[in-house]
């Protein structure tokens, strides 16, 4: 039996593990990813913000589409892939045989080198965790200050203003009108 590990769990991990079960009805699919979650819309975490959405409205693929398919899904880190011996090492101690391997781990947020990025209320909103926290902590909060000005951060902008915060935005390239205009308009 061919033994496929997909490392990531998002779109294109879990794209993929649908895709090999059609070419290969009897291999070995196992998907890691690092988080607790299975494949959810990143994009539309920030809706748990102004509750616009609920979290089971996040998961686009039930539990049931893995179990039909015979995909396994592993919840934890990977530290080490040893190419050579075909191996993967994982935090917990366990070691995974792969005949075939895909790393489709996708990106992370831009930590900033600035002093304080490690404290309480400072936050990325990435992953569902992520939103989870921010959620908590502007239950009782008047401002935010939003860094960057790609689609997420004004997407988090929105939001922030429905729930009545007053929002200031720190971003070194030029906002367009546009967005303006969908921040005053939300």
């Amino acid at each position: 039996m061919i033994r496929y590990i997909i490392i990531g769990g998002g779109p294109a991990g879990t794209t993929a593990a649908l895709e090999i079960r059609k070419l290969d009805s009897t291999g070995d699919i196992s998907i890691i990813s690092n988080e607790d979650y299975q494949f959810y819309k990143r994009s539309k975490i920030i809706n748990l913000i102004s509750a616009s959405c609920s979290e089971d409205d996040l998961f686009l693929k039930s539990k049931k589409i893995y179990d039909d398919n015979k995909i396994k899904f592993i919840y934890d880190h990977v530290l080490k892939v040893t190419h050579e011996k075909q191996q993967i090492l994982l935090r917990n101690g366990l070691i995974l045989n792969y005949d075939y391997l895909l790393i489709a781990s996708g990106g992370s947020p831009i930590m900033l080198p600035w002093k304080g990025v490690d404290l309480e209320g400072v936050n990325t909103l990435y992953r569902l965790d992520d939103a989870k926290k921010v959620v908590k902590q502007v239950f009782n909060a008047k401002r935010v200050v939003v860094i960057g000005g790609g689609s997420i951060a004004m997407k988090a902008l929105s939001n922030f203003k429905k729930i009545g915060l007053d929002i200031s935005i720190i971003e070194k390239a030029w906002i367009f009108r546009y967005y303006s205009f969908i921040i005053q308009n939300s």
